[in-house]
């Protein structure tokens, strides 16, 4: 088994079980606000780890996202505000950048089906 050689695969994977452990017990005992407090902490730690990086861009993107969600839900929208900015300040400055589409290296699908033909 290579990938338990990892000790970041390890992490990931403990991670994991206890996630699925903490749903099946707010799932138990109906007590869904526990998710929005293990997010809100989350979120403020990486706030807070990274307040100096934040940019005004990001900040004003989370509060129109908050506005957004309010309409259904107010007290979600303050979730969805720390959420979204924690996010996105560990994405913009990771060491590793995440590339979900780069034109370059992808091909439609039409040149993929006929170079496979």
């Amino acid at each position: 088994m290579d990938f338990v050689k990892n000790r970041n695969t390890i992490k990931l994977l403990i991670l994991n079980v206890v996630l699925i452990f903490f749903s099946l017990l707010t799932n138990i005992t109906n007590m869904m606000i526990l998710w929005f407090i293990l997010i809100g902490l989350l979120s403020l730690h990486f706030i807070v780890s990274y307040k100096e990086k934040m940019k005004k861009r990001e900040i004003i993107i989370s509060l129109v996202l908050g506005m957004i969600t309010m309409i259904s839900n107010a007290f979600m929208a303050i979730f969805v505000c720390l959420a979204y900015l924690a996010a996105q300040v560990i994405m913009e400055n990771h060491s590793q950048k995440m590339m979900l589409y780069h034109p370059a290296k992808n091909m439609s699908y039409g040149k993929r089906y006929s170079l496979s033909l």
